[in-house]
């Protein structure tokens, strides 16, 4: 969610994912924010925010270029057994999904960051 945590969970604005789509991203949070807690509220400043986009951007450019996929799939969080099976199983349609769901994350945190100075990752 834009903001510190509001008291309440699910609210309009907000980011939902699948805990098995947030699972691929969340390797890109835990590497920037040390402190990171999968179970907790986490609040993040904006500045690791962007960082956390910039990293996700990169890794949806790697997902696009064949010669990086490799790379890019090392980076993502296959949470569940058998998930980086399943993902790579459809390899074309997966690296196109996963890039449009970190296109959204970015064109989300750009319209955040011009009202908000963090964001809170709601925990398990």
């Amino acid at each position: 969610m834009g903001g510190p945590y509001a008291r309440t969970c699910w609210n309009a604005g907000s980011l939902f994912f699948d805990e098995e789509v947030f699972g691929l991203l969340e390797a890109a949070i835990a590497r920037q924010i040390p402190d990171y807690d999968h179970y907790a509220f986490n609040a993040v400043g904006m500045a690791d925010w962007l960082a956390i986009v910039a990293e996700l951007a990169d890794t949806g450019r790697r997902l696009g270029n064949a010669a990086q996929r490799t790379d890019a799939l090392d980076r993502l969080g296959f949470i569940f057994s058998g998930s980086r099976q399943a993902f790579v199983a459809r390899l074309d349609a997966s690296c196109a999904a996963l890039a449009g769901v970190i296109a959204e994350v970015d064109a989300w945190t750009r319209d955040v960051r011009l009202r908000h100075d963090q964001v809170t990752i709601l925990g398990m």
